[in-house]
């Protein structure tokens, strides 16, 4: 039984993936020869079979110690809480969002990108408003600048326009709260996570049997 930090299973779960590949690719586990020959591939039948099955079983060792290693790795992650800006989660979890928040962040870009079209949009839409408004009003006075509207005779004319064809911003969820939070939100796990799980990983001990 072994017992390491987390961190030192992490380094030697690279070496075995190197080391598997290479011992793979080293290996030679069959071939062909003359049948009336002891030879094959310059040594003899006797010899590449103990090399063949050498090679296998030094193959499949480091792949069972390997897997022991990641699954031990894995658990831990799933026991082993960590307090990321505030928040406790699994180290599993906090791996898990820190390979898959990219989805928060496309829907923070999403919703920016919305709520600022939607604002430009209703800026642009009522100031064509506005302009038609004035122009509703000059038409009644003519060129009489001397003329003027009264305060009630302007509003006849200027709220029934402005009820037909103003814009507002349907915003039911309250979009630049929601923009703020998620903002937030990622900002402070993504300045944390790192840390958290090193300090952590460098903390947790676990055992392999092997």
């Amino acid at each position: 039984m072994r017992k390491m930090v987390v961190t030192q299973a992490l380094n030697e779960l690279k070496l075995y993936d190197s080391k598997i590949s290479k011992a793979i690719s080293n290996s030679t586990f069959v071939g062909s020869a003359v049948k009336s020959s002891d030879m094959i591939n310059g040594i003899t039948k006797d010899e590449f079979q103990k090399r063949a099955t050498s090679s296998f079983e030094s193959v499949t060792d480091l792949i069972k110690n390997r897997n022991a290693l990641k699954a031990a790795i894995v658990k831990s992650n799933a026991e082993t809480e960590v307090t990321i800006d505030g928040k406790t989660m699994t180290r599993a979890e906090a791996i898990e969002r820190k390979s898959s928040i990219g989805y928060e962040q496309d829907l923070l870009t999403t919703m920016k990108g919305q709520l600022s079209y939607t604002l430009s949009d209703v800026e642009k839409h009522n100031i064509a408003v506005d302009k038609k408004v004035d122009e509703l009003l000059l038409s009644l006075v003519g060129r009489d600048s001397s003329k003027k509207l009264s305060d009630e005779d302007q509003a006849a004319v200027e709220k029934p326009y402005r009820n037909s064809h103003e814009y507002v911003i349907v915003d039911p969820l309250k979009l630049q709260r929601k923009i703020n939070a998620l903002e937030k939100d990622i900002q402070g796990f993504e300045s944390n996570v790192d840390t958290a799980l090193t300090i952590s990983n460098a903390t947790t001990y676990i055992e392999v049997d092997f």
